[in-house]
């Protein structure tokens, strides 16, 4: 059986909280989920169309002048059904990708120096990963229901940055010794 694509769901999620065009949605997964899920314009796209002719969602256009026309889309009662019946199903176990790791995987290809810059980058882009979490956490309507949810959420990433950022400050006094 082929399994069936989590981009609807991360897609249902995104309209469930209120309607959205497409970069709106993008946007949104790249402030609040990119340290656990991340989808491309070329996915969202292509199953926003799917959805509204499955009838998980609709789509009302708006004609601009000066613009092309903004699509925005609303999660339809269909589509709440279908990510309710999602949620209560036990989530996949998700491979991981990451390309800084997969370049420090295959160092002894390449130089330390090299690798140690990779190792560098990648701390440097979990601090700031850690900066973005903190202003989204001061940004928290504490009131709004699905305020806890994010603020688990928003944990999970701010540990998991520390520790990455623990594991390169390992990694290089490691590869410091070479």
């Amino acid at each position: 059986m082929a399994r069936e694509s989590k981009t609807k769901f991360a897609i249902l999620g995104m309209l469930n909280q209120g309607p959205k065009c497409g970069y709106e949605i993008k946007k949104e997964l790249e402030k609040s989920a990119t340290f656990f899920w991340n989808e491309s314009y070329g996915q969202i796209y292509p199953m926003l169309k799917r959805m509204v002719r499955e009838e998980l969602a609709t789509i009302e256009v708006i004609a601009r002048e000066d613009q092309p026309d903004m699509k925005i889309y609303t999660i339809s009662d269909k589509g709440t059904e279908e990510l309710e019946r999602w949620l209560k199903l036990p989530a996949d176990p998700h491979p991981v990708r990451n390309e800084s790791m997969l370049k420090i995987y295959f160092g002894a290809n390449t130089t330390p120096g090299m690798v140690k810059t990779h190792i560098t980058r990648y701390r440097d882009r979990m601090s700031q990963q850690l900066r973005d979490i903190e202003d989204q956490q001061e940004q928290l309507d504490e009131s709004a229901e699905e305020a806890l949810f994010k603020k688990l959420s928003l944990r999970y990433g701010e540990l998991l940055s520390e520790a990455i950022q623990t594991w390169c400050d390992e990694a290089e006094k490691e590869i410091s010794k070479l």
